[in-house]
């Protein structure tokens, strides 16, 4: 079962990254446009390398929708880097499927 899509009242557009330059992360330049759910909150998650760091946006996405860490995402006028992703699915289960991100 996924996420209604009447929760989903908001679009995200998501910048995966495509790899390092000498200036920093190159970013692909044609966005992935998916709906969403923001909320902004402040949550302590880890990044790719265990550290500690707070989360100001939660990000809700439909199951299956690829957001690999390291992504630029915009919701509305927030922009933020992909530092934590939960994939929340229980198959069987009659529990809402979803991706949920942490932007920093």
């Amino acid at each position: 079962m996924n996420v209604p899509g009447w929760l989903l009242t908001q679009t995200a557009s998501i910048y995966p990254p495509e790899g390092q330059t000498a200036h920093g992360v190159q970013y692909e330049q044609a966005p992935v446009i998916v709906d969403c759910y923001a909320e902004p909150r402040r949550r302590k998650v880890r990044d790719r390398n265990g550290a500690e760091i707070i989360s100001n946006t939660t990000v809700i996405l439909p199951a299956g929708t690829s957001c690999p860490t390291g992504s630029l995402v915009t919701v509305g006028d927030v922009t933020g880097e992909v530092a934590d992703l939960d994939d929340v699915s229980a198959p069987g289960l009659p529990t809402p499927d979803h991706v949920e991100i942490a932007l920093i």
